[in-house]
């Protein structure tokens, strides 16, 4: 997945190069891809609509959201509770933004109630013994995993 954000009043075409690098299973070469993509602008509401994909724009705020979460139980593993919330009040307010979104998909649903429940958890860390922070992240990551990958 690419992912990028673009000004709202960009007026030139965006020129870029994606490369992927993997390894073909029959014969265990390697392998890379290159490509040249042009983006242009879309003036039309009738053309973005046209080829606008809820279920990609449902996937582009789950993905973002799980890189805050990601991001938050790092800087709790370091002990920065203030930065780990700081990440999951940016969720709060991005779930928000999106509401649209989370409205019409689960596993947002359950990503923002993961967020919820991982903010409040981080309220009380400073006072959490070790074995109780422990068990909090792996929770959390285990929570995170299974929402990220779509496993119940």
């Amino acid at each position: 997945m690419l992912y990028f954000t673009l000004d709202d009043k960009a007026v030139k075409e965006l020129k870029f190069q994606t490369k992927m690098t993997y390894t073909n299973v029959a014969d265990r070469q390697a392998k890379t891809i290159v490509n040249e993509n042009l983006l242009l602008g879309v003036k039309s509401i009738d053309a973005y609509l046209t080829h606008f994909n809820k279920g990609v724009a449902e996937q582009v705020v789950l993905y973002a959201a799980n890189e805050n979460m990601e991001n938050a139980m790092l800087e709790a593993d370091k002990g920065n509770y203030e930065a780990a919330r700081r990440y999951t009040d940016a969720n709060g307010y991005f779930f928000r933004s999106n509401a649209a979104y989370v409205k019409g998909s689960i596993e947002l649903q359950k990503m923002e109630s993961v967020n919820r429940m991982y903010a409040a958890d981080l309220l009380r860390a400073k006072a959490m013994g070790t074995d109780s922070l422990k068990l909090m992240q792996k929770t959390q990551r285990v929570l995170n995993y299974q929402i990220r990958s779509k496993k119940q």
